[in-house]
């Protein structure tokens, strides 16, 4: 029943996916701190166990109740980043380490 639940997003486990099927929400490791989230559409729902690992993305199955569902809109695919559409523009996740003299923020 948990199989699938907990999804590393980067190689050395420094973003963390919790695969629910109502939602994808990840967490930055160093702090717990949430980074983002990804609600299912509405009549689909996202099956943990049936997800995979292609390169750096994390591909997951979003099966939907309509007959017109097309197959590409049933699975999802996400990085640490988010979402992985074409042209996205995606938030900085943050590297919690300062910079010499303490500039830099640990949220971007």
């Amino acid at each position: 029943a948990g199989a699938g639940v907990l999804q590393p997003l980067t190689p050395d486990a420094g973003m963390l996916a919790v695969v629910t099927p109502h939602r994808i929400a990840a967490y930055r490791t160093a702090d717990g701190d949430l980074r983002w989230v990804l609600p299912a559409k509405t009549g689909c729902s996202f099956e943990p166990a049936r997800s995979v690992r292609r390169g750096g993305a994390l591909l997951v199955a979003q099966p939907c109740t309509g007959p017109a569902a097309a197959w590409t809109a049933q699975v999802v695919a996400v990085d640490d980043y988010g979402r992985i559409v074409p042209g996205r523009t995606p938030l900085g996740n943050g590297d919690l380490r300062r910079s010499p003299g303490g500039a830099g923020s640990p949220e971007n």
